[in-house]
């Protein structure tokens, strides 16, 4: 790993916590504390349980709670608990190279208890940043407040024909040269579907570069695109469509009748070639 060239400490990832801190020290290679601070996340179910064994290592000099809350949580299927945190960014890189052999996909590692050690080893050594573990979450979107901008009503409840058809009569057909609706799911290593779960998001850029560049690195596991629509104004009828299965920002449980939606509109030139 290239990190490692820029440390005259060696094999940081085989060091006891005690020898690679006192060496660190002797070559003057210790983070310093004010420099930001470094953080594990993981993700948890509705009933706080820890969904998998992934977690993600990372730093930032903003926040900690807005800057998760604003670059994680809504680009993650599930609620982001952070489970360690250290004065000091400069950790994250040797978090990275000393846990290397773990890592996943970018950022993201198999989660294991030693980290933990080495972070309680490091909080005796000064570096404890004060804070209260707990799920990072904004307030659900309360998409019923969507439905206030349609003339069309019952949006969530007709079928697709009959709701095509009243956009049309009433002028809210979202325009085709407005960017693009997206539907997007998480796999494995085999590119087998991890949950139920889906996120329903526009951009105006290219969606496959977008996905890659915002959410992939935010992720503990791959995304794929499992749907795309000309016009970015399709999110928010989709949103009042499937509110019921929302489950938190704009990932919803995954309804067939989403594709069906989908096909549906593909059909009428909304597709993407």
């Amino acid at each position: 790993m290239m990190f490692e060239n820029n440390y005259k400490t060696k094999n940081i990832d085989t060091k006891s916590a005690e020898e690679l801190f006192n060496e660190l020290r002797e070559n003057s290679e210790l983070p310093r504390k004010t420099d930001g601070i470094m953080y594990i996340l993981r993700s948890i179910d509705e009933q706080e349980k820890f969904t998998d064994t992934r977690c993600k290592i990372g730093e930032t000099t903003n926040d900690l709670y807005n800057y998760v809350a604003q670059q994680f949580n809504p680009k993650n299927p599930y609620k982001l608990k952070i489970i360690g945190i250290l004065r000091g960014g400069g950790w994250e890189t040797i978090f990275h190279i000393r846990y290397r052999k773990y890592k996943i996909h970018n950022e993201w590692y198999e989660y294991t208890n030693e980290m933990s050690e080495f972070i309680k080893f490091l909080e005796s050594k000064s570096y404890r940043a004060n804070f209260t573990a707990k799920p990072i979450d904004y307030i659900k979107e309360k998409f019923e407040l969507y439905q206030e901008r349609y003339q069309t009503r019952i949006i969530e409840t007709k079928s697709i024909e009959e709701l095509y058809s009243n956009l049309y009569e009433n002028s809210e057909l979202p325009a085709k040269t407005d960017g693009f609706m997206y539907i997007i799911r998480s796999v494995d290593e085999q590119g087998q579907f991890t949950d139920t779960r889906c996120k329903i998001g526009n951009t105006k850029d290219n969606v496959n570069e977008y996905i890659a560049k915002e959410f992939d690195p935010k992720n503990p596991y791959n995304l794929i695109v499992v749907g795309i629509l000309r016009g970015r104004g399709w999110e928010e009828i989709f949103h009042i469509r499937y509110s019921k299965y929302n489950i938190h920002h704009e990932w919803f449980d995954y309804f067939e009748e989403m594709l069906d939606f989908l096909h549906f509109l593909e059909d009428k030139g909304y597709n993407v070639k």
